[in-house]
């Protein structure tokens, strides 16, 4: 293979870069996460139900264990883009998803561009569903709210927000097909983290503390890559060296 010419860019360096910014993110529950007011790319998780399988579990299969990523964005802001996903107008008001249940993992950058990089990286390596096309809408802003005509995107469909109306039967049976299409046969290499124990339940090896009849609080839970490992990305620590 012929050598990479100087003027190239090295993606595939870019691309470690990120993947081992992304296993050692600290993943937080989403509606409480401690997060920084800077531009960071971000993964969505759910954790696993704590009275057994839900319709949403059977729906996302094992994606509700959270072994793999739902869906990777960007964001300019992420305490900002944290508050708005909470509020009623965005996936806090969705119905039928669990929102309490999904945990988020975040990846600062110094830029904007930097953020929309490794969000990029991010789709591509853990091929999230929530990003394909035919599940498209999971964003925290409406699509195309000024065009007229504007149809629901297939997101929408399964867990519709107040923007996105009533779906007709048929195309929400064509976006449930499709999420059983990818919790069927989940794309690329895989599981990357740890599963996310409900709240209540011990991790997996490890005793459950006498807590007289009161719940383990929810405790950030951290995936240190196997090779070059970076520091925690906390709100104020570290951002990926290739943004």
């Amino acid at each position: 293979m012929a050598d990479i010419p100087a003027t190239c860019i090295d993606d595939e360096a870019m691309t470690r870069r990120v993947v081992r910014s992304a296993l050692s993110a600290l993943r937080q529950p989403l509606l409480s996460a401690d997060l920084a007011p800077r531009p960071a790319a971000y993964l969505l998780f759910a954790e696993q139900a704590a009275d057994g399988p839900t319709d949403f579990d059977r729906l996302v299969g094992p994606y509700s264990l959270g072994e793999r990523p739902l869906y990777a964005g960007a964001a300019d802001d992420m305490r900002g883009r944290r508050a708005r996903y909470a509020g009623p107008q965005s996936l806090g008001g969705a119905r039928g998803l669990p929102t309490d249940r999904l945990w988020v993992a975040p990846v600062y950058a110094r830029t904007r561009a930097g953020a929309v990089l490794a969000e990029a990286i991010c789709m591509e390596v853990f091929a999230c569903p929530w990003n394909a096309p035919d599940l498209a809408g999971a964003g925290s802003r409406q699509q195309g709210r000024l065009r007229r005509g504007q149809r629901v995107q297939p997101w929408g469909r399964i867990w519709p927000r107040p923007w996105d109306g009533m779906p007709g039967p048929a195309s929400r049976a064509a976006s449930l097909l499709a999420m059983a299409a990818h919790a069927v046969e989940p794309a690329g290499p895989g599981p990357w983290w740890p599963p996310l124990p409900p709240l209540g339940r011990a991790p997996q090896g490890r005793r459950k503390a006498a807590t007289s009849g009161r719940r383990l609080s929810r405790r950030p839970r951290r995936m240190v890559a196997p090779t070059d490992r970076c520091q925690p990305q906390g709100p104020d620590q570290g951002c990926t060296r290739d943004a």
